[in-house]
């Protein structure tokens, strides 16, 4: 995929046919680079990302700069979409990983005229992450100042702030799972519900909404550990809890300490 040109390939595809069906093609031109990839390269680990996410994240982010109210296909699994959001007007705190699908979520999720506020993700021009809204994506980086006052302060105007926990270690082929947010979130009472966006055999991105992790009488590893349960259930992917920040300190951040 990267020796093809993204933005080439993306025009490409975007111009093929109906803008409504623009995703349905990409996961044609996904599954076509992901099949090539497989004589090349043998088999993916199931735990590694699919080439077909990868695929359909680079083309839907290049979508977006064509026109981000594009139609986005996903498909919401676990329940009514209000039951995710607890203690409304508290907003509702979910923590996910990077599948390249994620951010499937600005579009697919909307309460009272409300998007999601993102912790985490790359960085770049926001419209290429709009997925499937015409709001531009709102994003606070982990390391951010302040950064779990402006979580609070987010969940009490009745947002859903979705924060990305999983962090490649440098130089070890592995990711960590912070239990700093689950720390924050149980020192204040804020129940947590994991999230996961995987891609469905027919192109569409499924979000799938657990329910809420353990209640305030489990540590945070234990929460961080059923979130693991909870991905690695849908995903045979590895993943080490590392040791948590203290995060009742002002300027704690997500990201972990050590490994």
């Amino acid at each position: 995929m990267r020796q093809i040109s993204v933005p080439v390939l993306a025009r490409l595809v975007w111009l093929a046919g109906p803008r409504q069906h623009a995703q349905r093609r990409a996961y044609a031109a996904a599954r076509w680079i992901a099949r090539i990839d497989a004589r090349v390269r043998g088999p993916r680990h199931p735990g590694r990302i699919a080439i077909e996410a990868i695929v359909m994240n680079d083309l839907i982010c290049q979508f977006c700069m064509f026109d981000h109210t594009f139609p986005l296909t996903t498909q919401i699994v676990g329940g009514p979409l209000r039951d995710a959001v607890c203690d409304r007007p508290r907003g509702a705190l979910i923590a996910t990983v990077h599948t390249k699908l994620a951010l499937a979520a600005h579009g697919a999720i909307c309460v009272d005229g409300k998007r999601p506020l993102f912790v985490g993700f790359g960085d770049g021009d926001l419209r290429r992450w709009s997925w499937g809204a015409a709001d531009l994506v709102e994003r606070i980086a982990p390391d951010a100042p302040g950064l779990f006052g402006r979580i609070g302060e987010a969940l009490a105007a009745g947002r859903i702030v979705i924060a990305f926990v999983d962090y490649a270690h440098s130089g070890k082929e592995r990711t960590v799972i912070s239990p700093n947010l689950f720390a924050w979130a149980q020192s204040r009472g804020i129940p947590i519900r994991p999230m996961l966006s995987t891609l469905t055999r027919n192109g569409t991105i499924r979000i799938e909404l657990g329910t809420a992790l353990p209640g305030a009488q489990h540590g945070p590893t234990r929460h961080a550990d059923a979130f693991v349960d909870f991905v690695t259930q849908r995903w045979p992917r590895s993943y080490t809890v590392c040791r948590a920040r203290t995060a009742r300190q002002p300027g704690a951040m997500i990201k972990p300490r050590t490994v």
